[in-house]
């Protein structure tokens, strides 16, 4: 059995390092942010934000590193994976959460999806090279079957909800940059083309039921919410290969109460009032 020291050097030389890292970043974030700007609602003005951001993505990554750390050092049991050390950082914040690959995201995904009953909203950072018209997408997740179960489960999910005529509501925000078009990325994912061309379909005649959007990008990350209590968010990490393709690891939160879950609800819905409603795929 390999030493806790040699397990810590394995980790923090892995691509997982900095997968969790931004997890704990944002989800920190997310927390503080609502109570800074109640208690300093002075800095919150148009001309402080820009200077805000940078001190607190700089405080989350100086501050909570020496944390995790010293918490790793002084723990007596060894850990052998990754999702132990997640697990002490999601215990450590309070939240019902594991960091886990992105394949067992998606099934994970899939079971809340398959008892979602009210609403499933998505806010996508999608991973493309936009000036070079090229996937960094890691190709084996792209095109692995449990992704293409959750693209199917989610038409099959609309189409239910469409013939009972039952209220839901799926919304997905693409992030596009300026000057750029989302059709770029069609050629390149057969799953996200067939999925997108299904929920304009839909939008034209039952925009209420299910609509695709883009807007320019605003937040780094991926993200899912169903059913406001289930929360799923991307955090990419490069492999270590020669192809340096991009892989996701999925934060998974699951708990109603979850402040991080109301406060991404919040940030979805601004976004989707500035959102552009997309009317057709090519």
């Amino acid at each position: 059995m390999k030493s806790f020291s040699s397990t810590i050097k394995q980790f923090l030389s892995s691509k997982w390092r900095d997968a969790i890292f931004s997890g704990l970043s944002v989800v920190i974030g997310i927390i503080i942010g609502p109570v800074l700007e109640k208690l300093f609602p002075l800095l919150f003005t148009e001309p402080n934000l820009i200077y805000l951001t940078f001190a607190v993505v700089v405080l989350v990554f100086v501050g909570t590193s020496p944390l995790i750390l010293s918490m790793w050092k002084n723990t007596n049991q060894q850990v052998e994976s990754v999702s132990a050390y997640s697990k002490l950082i999601a215990d450590s914040l309070g939240q019902k959460a594991r960091l886990v690959p992105a394949r067992e995201g998606y099934k994970e995904t899939h079971e809340w999806l398959i008892n979602a009953e009210r609403e499933v909203l998505i806010l996508s950072d999608y991973v493309f090279d936009w000036e070079n018209s090229k996937p960094v997408f890691d190709l084996e997740i792209l095109k692995s079957p449990e992704r293409q179960a959750l693209y199917s489960l989610m038409q099959k999910k609309i189409t239910e909800k469409q013939a009972n005529n039952e209220q839901f509501k799926f919304c997905r925000i693409v992030q596009v940059p300026k000057n750029h078009s989302i059709n770029e990325i069609f050629p390149h994912d057969d799953y996200y083309y067939e999925s997108s061309k299904y929920i304009v379909g839909i939008s034209k005649s039952n925009p209420e039921l299910a609509s695709l959007r883009t807007v320019e990008p605003l937040f780094t990350n991926t993200f899912t919410i169903i059913d406001r209590k289930h929360l799923y968010i991307e955090f990419n990490a490069f492999t270590p290969d020669i192809t340096k393709a991009i892989t996701p690891f999925v934060l998974l939160i699951d708990d109603p109460k979850s402040e991080i879950v109301s406060s991404m609800l919040s940030l979805h819905q601004r976004i989707e009032a500035v959102s552009t409603l997309v009317r057709d795929v090519k």
